[in-house]
């Protein structure tokens, strides 16, 4: 379910308007939902950067 919203730009503007409405009738969860697909988005990034980082070095070596 994060993949597809955090998949492209082109899907943030067509997943803003259901995530709004369901926002509002139940607060926390829409909030919540959107932050933990932000913070595994981010964790996702930093394992790829640090696994892309650790082989070039050891190439390089």
């Amino acid at each position: 379910m994060c993949t597809r919203q955090g998949g492209g730009l082109k899907g943030v503007p067509h997943e803003a308007g259901p995530g709004q409405r369901q926002g509002q009738a139940m607060p926390g969860r829409g909030q919540w939902q959107a932050l933990a697909c932000r913070v595994m988005e981010l964790y996702m990034m930093e394992l790829y950067i640090e696994a892309t980082v650790t082989h070039t070095g050891i190439q390089s070596v």
